[in-house]
């Protein structure tokens, strides 16, 4: 049998500090720690500190095979969670609002609801009455079921505290450059497929409202819904999936979420986002980045339909002017940052037994977030042909 080095073995099997993050206090990474070296949690594996790790089993030797079934286990039952909310939400999205509207006519209210665009109609009130049920719904129920069941100490599952202010101001400079770009594909892209979305919705349903209704719902949707999206994606989630590697948390995440919106004209949008505000997160150490991202996406995005109905400004679109100075603010941003003196990128992302093409692939095609797949593919084709 192969001669084992018991110390180094020791060492390189640790997996304490695998995924220590170097921005956060010692109690945060304590209890990071804890929580994936809790007996019984399937939800974890051992970390790895170098390409030479092996696993020791007594009577048989070192077997780097048992590590990689050990991470695709703790995958695989990540995945189960991720299934699980998907359809929460989906059942929360497009059935729960059923009884509420059927309550609301039952109360001599004027509603009318379309499932192929989201959108509601009638009654401003009742309109308002039933995007904020349907929002806090298919938000609230996949986040607290989360929450029971991966048992994450809240300061690990939504770290709020800011540990690299730099970060933050990066991550809002790609937010506006990656808006920018993102808009004006949607601008000249010749089927202009972009122009129907939720924010576009937002704006259709909020503009005959008063003024009061009006305020009130662009606070939820403009607001409210970011943060509750960022705390169910990039809370618990995020942090249950960056045991196998940050790009690969990050990667999925904005997958899932593009996938989960079921709506192919703000995809690529969605996806930039989603994947700015991930880096940004782990880079700054704090939850309140993908906040922030999320919601100066929103806004703007916002705002680009509300540029839309001005009249053009010397022969040019008021929507194209406003892209492009918020394309002007970012890369003055970038030249902000170049200030930073080295202290933007200090959170490096970490190996595990599997590569990352490899885990996306086994994430994608052979768990069950195989009936994630299937689900979004009905509901796009239903949002888009029905």
């Amino acid at each position: 049998m192969k001669k084992i080095n018991y110390k180094k073995l020791s060492e390189e099997t640790e997996s304490a500090h695998t995924s220590d993050s170097p921005i956060k206090s010692a109690e945060y990474n304590r209890a990071y720690r804890e929580w994936r070296s809790k007996e019984g949690n399937p939800f974890v594996f051992a970390g790895k500190r170098s390409r030479n790790l092996h696993t020791y089993v007594d009577g048989i030797g070192t077997h780097k095979e048992m590590s990689e079934n050990q991470e695709r286990s703790a995958l695989k039952s990540v995945c189960k969670i991720i299934t699980a909310a998907v359809f929460i939400y989906a059942i929360a999205e497009n059935v729960l609002i059923i009884p509420v509207i059927l309550l609301l006519k039952g109360l001599g209210m004027d509603i009318g609801y379309s499932f192929h665009e989201s959108s509601a109609c009638g009654d401003q009130y009742a309109v308002l009455i039933a995007f904020v049920f349907e929002g806090v719904m298919k938000f609230v129920f996949p986040l607290l079921f989360m929450r029971k069941i991966l048992k994450m100490p809240l300061k690990v599952a939504y770290p709020f505290k800011v540990g690299n202010s730099w970060a933050v101001f990066a991550a809002i400079t790609a937010a506006l450059i990656g808006f920018a770009v993102t808009t004006l594909i949607r601008i000249y892209l010749p089927l202009n497929i972009f122009t129907v979305n939720d924010i576009n919705m937002t704006y259709k349903i909020s503009f005959n409202m008063s003024t009061g209704c009006k305020t009130a719902f662009l606070i939820f949707e403009l607001l409210l819904v970011p943060i509750m999206k960022e705390l169910l994606y990039h809370g618990a989630l995020f942090q249950a999936l960056r045991q196998f590697g940050v790009s690969f948390a990050v990667i999925m995440i904005a997958v899932i979420v593009t996938a989960e919106m079921h709506n192919p004209f703000s995809a690529l949008m969605i996806f930039t986002t989603i994947v700015i505000a991930g880096y940004g997160i782990w880079q700054s150490g704090s939850i309140m980045t993908g906040i922030v991202v999320h919601i100066t996406v929103r806004i703007l995005s916002f705002m680009t339909f509300w540029w839309k109905d001005f009249p053009d400004i010397s022969g040019i679109p008021a929507e194209l002017i406003s892209t492009i100075l918020v394309f002007i603010i970012g890369l003055i941003s970038c030249f902000i940052l170049s200030f930073s003196k080295n202290k933007l990128l200090v959170m490096k992302d970490y190996e595990t037994f599997i590569s990352v093409k490899g885990k996306i692939r086994y994430s994608v095609l052979e768990t069950s977030l195989l009936m994630v797949w299937v689900l979004c593919g009905i509901l796009m084709l239903i949002e888009v042909f029905v």
